[in-house]
């Protein structure tokens, strides 16, 4: 993942509430579309420019073969009302994810939809477990939008905080991000059937695992939907120690956690 700039320069005759109500426009699709990783991207204004700082899945994420009809909307108001197209300048690589990996598979022969609290892209790929970003894969909301997917995680990000916040809500927390059966586990699991549908790879939801049963039980555990039998005999990708092929769930052991 990389840190990256945009500078729009802009016409002063344009108020500044329009111009900022246009690029919260524009950022907004942009996450939408998996293009960008931030929710709220940090906006300085000086002069006759204003400076987006946000966070890339890729160093190309923001060329224009990237970018949705929808996007390149947005953009086309800002250029109507004498916004100059951003430069964009890519400052490096953003530290505290400097060890996630990028997939480059021609072929991805499974996916996993596992949310990372807004740091990387919610998808992986089963070959190399590498960040898929968002617009590598067909629009999954209404043929041109991502709504269902960001909705979805942007509330997993809620309840994952009330969990780690071990107060006010913590057990509703835990129990929609390990549950398959959830209101939370639901709405992913049926992102995952309509990625699925739509590349025709398998797709499947990851369950957290950080309250387990002692020993043996916790290993011995059955697949939450179907009561088959899902321990692997190796580990997935080294934290999947759980899987269930004809539900698409996976999970982790306790122990990996």
């Amino acid at each position: 993942m990389y840190a990256a700039k945009l500078t729009f320069h802009y016409n002063k005759k344009k108020s500044s509430d329009w111009l900022l109500d246009e690029l919260d426009a524009l950022t907004s699709a942009l996450r939408h579309t998996g293009q960008i990783l931030d929710f709220e991207p940090m906006l300085v204004d000086d002069s006759d420019r204003v400076m987006a700082y946000v966070r890339v899945p890729r160093r190309d994420s923001l060329s224009i073969e990237n970018c949705s009809d929808y996007v390149s909307k947005r953009f086309e108001k800002l250029v109507e009302g004498g916004v100059e197209l951003p430069t964009i300048e890519i400052l490096g690589t953003e530290l505290s994810n400097r060890h996630a990996t990028d997939c480059m598979c021609s072929d991805r022969p499974s996916l996993i939809l596992l949310a990372c609290i807004y740091t990387e892209s919610p998808i992986r790929c089963g070959g190399c477990f590498g960040d898929v970003p968002g617009y590598e894969i067909p629009p999954t909301w209404k043929d041109k939008y991502y709504d269902d997917l960001r909705f979805w995680e942007h509330d997993y990000g809620r309840c994952y905080g009330l969990f780690m916040g071990c107060e006010t809500g913590e057990r509703f927390g835990y129990r929609e991000i390990s549950k398959h059966d959830s209101s939370l586990g639901k709405r992913g699991r049926e992102v995952c059937a309509r990625i699925e549908s739509l590349t025709g790879v398998p797709t499947y939801y990851y369950l957290i695992r950080h309250q387990g049963r002692p020993g043996k039980a916790e290993r011995d555990r059955s697949c939450p939907s179907c009561g088959s039998h899902w321990r692997l005999d190796e580990p997935w990708h080294r934290s999947i120690i759980f899987r269930c092929d004809a539900c698409r769930l996976v999970s982790e052991d306790t122990k990996s956690t």
